[in-house]
């Protein structure tokens, strides 16, 4: 993903370009963490002028510039009008949706292109109706309803083993009291449990969020009490505390 790659981009070049291309990544990676924030306030719309504008200096230092002059460059201007009329662009990206063009276009690859759109709702009904065979969905066959119960079993384990992933964090209720836990292993042979290692929430904390410490206890969680939490965004004590999970 771009959006991550340059916010890395000047640690990674900081050997490998010379200074003033350094310092172009640089105000790129500053661009694109105001440009793709998670809120807007009334200072946003002049943020992003003012880092579009030192980006843009920076480049014409480099010998790449020639190749950034392009109609999206002064596009980008346009930009704190649309953050101060529709909030935080990244709530109207549209990459996840231009990602679906390869979906659509693998529905059609067969076809003889004369009408796509009855190949693509083809298409699309018939992996429907598979996945809809593959759980165990009944069918009609000479006036009686049929079922595959050979296909339920690996297709359950196969999408809820996706659930949850090694090294996620999820919160889940062990003897009645919720707890933090991070998953150490997903076995597809028994769907209904994951191994896990117990984490502590503390009262200490940085930047105004409390901080977790590893504790020693392996623990086995049921899968559908479990839940996915971001531990990078504890930032309300109340909820946690809520949770029977605060230690002193």
């Amino acid at each position: 993903d771009f959006r991550e790659f340059v916010q890395v981009a000047p640690f990674v070049l900081a050997n490998l370009v010379n200074r003033a291309e350094l310092e172009m990544w640089r105000w790129m990676s500053f661009f694109t963490s105001t440009l793709y924030c998670s809120h807007v306030d009334k200072n946003s719309a002049a943020s992003v002028n003012a880092v579009l504008d030192q980006f843009i200096l920076a480049a014409a230092k480099t010998k790449h510039f020639e190749g950034l002059v392009r109609p999206k460059l002064h596009l980008l201007r346009h930009a704190p009008y649309f953050i101060e009329r529709y909030g935080p662009l990244r709530n109207v990206a549209s990459e996840n949706f231009e990602g679906n063009n390869k979906v659509v276009r693998n529905a059609v690859i067969h076809s003889n292109r004369h009408n796509t759109s009855k190949d693509v709702a083809v298409t699309f009904a018939t992996d429907l109706c598979l996945c809809y065979l593959s759980d165990g969905g009944y069918y009609k066959l000479a006036n009686t309803y049929h079922q595959n119960p050979h296909l339920i079993g690996p297709v359950f384990k196969a999408t809820h083993s996706k659930k949850f992933k090694v090294q996620d964090f999820i919160t889940a209720k062990v003897d009645g009291v919720s707890c933090i836990f991070r998953v150490t292993s997903v076995n597809l042979e028994n769907v209904d449990t994951i191994e896990t290692l117990q984490y502590t929430i503390t009262q200490q904390s940085h930047l105004g969020c409390p901080k977790i410490h590893k504790s020693s206890t392996q623990t086995k969680v049921s899968i559908e009490s479990a839940e996915l939490v971001n531990v990078q965004h504890f930032c309300n004590l109340n909820y946690f505390s809520s949770l029977n999970v605060l230690k002193s």
